[in-house]
């Protein structure tokens, strides 16, 4: 099957780039977007979705989509797997152990961006 992306980000294939991504001590941000090839909602997302590196430069950012073989093993991936397009924010989940943020209904982008300032460096 091919997979349809709806960002920019940079895309984690597997259960364990996952994981490496947001289980991290080092106070970074990291955002993960995660999709599903049909999704009318991400593709009109899309354009505002890839503005957000350059509204956070200092945050990482990836796309994980559910249409990856054994995506969805990941346990961040599998809490949200019924509803996508979801965003999901970490910092210090080494030691938090949750997100920071999980946003699963509209509005995506007014919802990450008021939260985004109050944990961004």
């Amino acid at each position: 099957m091919t997979v349809n992306y709806h960002s920019n980000f940079p895309k984690l294939s597997t259960p364990d780039e996952q994981s490496n991504a947001y289980n991290r001590n080092d106070n970074k941000c990291v955002i993960l977007y995660y999709t599903k090839n049909q999704s009318v909602l991400c593709d009109i997302l899309k354009d505002d979705i890839d503005s957000l590196p350059q509204k956070y430069p200092n945050a990482l950012f990836f796309e994980v989509s559910v249409d990856v073989e054994n995506n969805s093993a990941d346990r961040e991936f599998h809490e949200i797997l019924t509803v996508l397009p979801c965003i999901k924010v970490f910092k210090n989940f080494s030691v938090n152990r949750e997100p920071q943020l999980t946003v699963n209904t509209t509005p995506f982008l007014t919802t990450l961006n008021n939260f985004l300032p109050t944990i961004y460096p």
